[in-house]
């Protein structure tokens, strides 16, 4: 199977070739962000490689949430935490 690569921020007119290449089964990577869906349901991968689990059906509001997150300069990753 493929990978679609869009970069970050997607265009609105673009978020129906992302969710469609998603539904067909192929991977697709917004910015640093990766996404596939298997018969679990869909996952992701961040910009520090951490595999996390998004849900069981194609949610275009979550997986956009999600790419708003980790491409958010105030949010602070688990990894970059220090004491």
């Amino acid at each position: 199977m493929g990978r679609c690569r869009f970069s970050h921020p997607i265009a609105s007119e673009q978020v129906p070739d992302l969710m469609k290449a998603l539904a067909d089964g192929r991977s697709a990577d917004v910015g640093q962000v990766s996404f596939s869906k298997d018969e679990h349901g869909l996952w992701g991968t961040d910009p520090y490689g951490a595999d996390f689990f998004l849900g069981e059906e194609l949610d275009e509001s979550r997986i956009l949430a999600c790419v708003a997150t980790y491409h958010d300069p105030e949010f602070i990753h688990p990894a970059e935490y220090s004491h």
